[in-house]
């Protein structure tokens, strides 16, 4: 079957608790830790991998526009992060920030970090992560991305380069001085359509203990098939993607 990535955002079951703790991330990411699940029952110590080499469809989700302009497409939105002379068939590639960098993060004050790229046909938004704080500022959630974190490769069979934007996110409780960290590669490109499209793999999850968590890099062949792969506890895992841009 094929992940599909296009439909609305899903909840992610909380970490902290029902009502003190929910973020959002797209169908994708949950699809493709779903995917992984049977791999990881394979047992500690051992390697697991998709059966018989098997690649598992990944549809990318639409990116939001065309918008005339920048401030159109995100208006309250300010610059953090720009490609000088990007690749076709990119004009323009900016990271956003949304929301007020006076106030701090809370459920009425939240900032989200948006990846804006402009083609011929216009600019184009794809959202990235929100910043937030709940339960009277126990829990937090912040997002980070630097400048190496973004590139521009020809990885994909797609309409010119791809994008990869490798985002940071931090989870702090202070009531039980817990600290969770994930790092989420989004993968964009161009399909037939002409509209850019986004896909993310959850490569890292650090809830506090190794064993717990996991560690994977994102690899891609000549073939176009991409390749997450790494250890989860004494795991190792090796999961493959064929990326379908619509």
């Amino acid at each position: 079957p094929i992940i599909d990535n296009r439909r609305e955002y899903a909840k992610r079951p909380s970490v902290w608790g029902a009502l003190c703790w929910s973020t959002t991330v797209p169908r994708t990411a949950a699809a493709a830790l779903t995917a992984l699940v049977p791999l990881l029952a394979g047992g500690l110590g051992g390697t697991a991998q998709s059966a018989r080499g098997a690649v598992t469809p990944l549809l990318a989700e639409p990116m939001k526009g065309p918008f005339a302009s920048l401030g159109a497409a995100c208006p309250d939105c300010r610059s953090t992060r720009s490609i000088e002379k990007p690749s076709a068939p990119y004009l323009e590639v900016r990271i956003l920030m949304s929301g007020d960098p006076t106030k701090p993060p809370s459920l009425s004050e939240s900032s989200t970090h948006h990846l804006a790229v402009r083609l011929a046909s216009g600019w184009w938004l794809h959202a990235l992560g929100t910043e937030h704080t709940i339960c009277g500022g126990s829990s937090e959630t912040h997002f980070s991305v630097s400048e190496r974190d973004v590139r521009i490769a020809d990885v994909l069979p797609a309409r010119g380069a791809e994008l990869l934007v490798e985002m940071r996110e931090t989870a702090h409780n202070y009531e039980t001085s817990r600290q969770i960290d994930d790092r989420r590669l989004h993968v964009c490109g161009v399909g037939a359509s002409g509209r850019p499209s986004c896909t993310e793999l959850h490569t890292y999850h650090f809830p506090g203990s190794a064993a717990d968590g996991w560690d994977m890099t994102v690899s891609f062949r000549r073939d176009g098939t991409m390749v997450q792969a790494g250890r989860s506890g004494g795991t190792d895992i090796k999961q493959l993607y064929e990326v379908k841009f619509p």
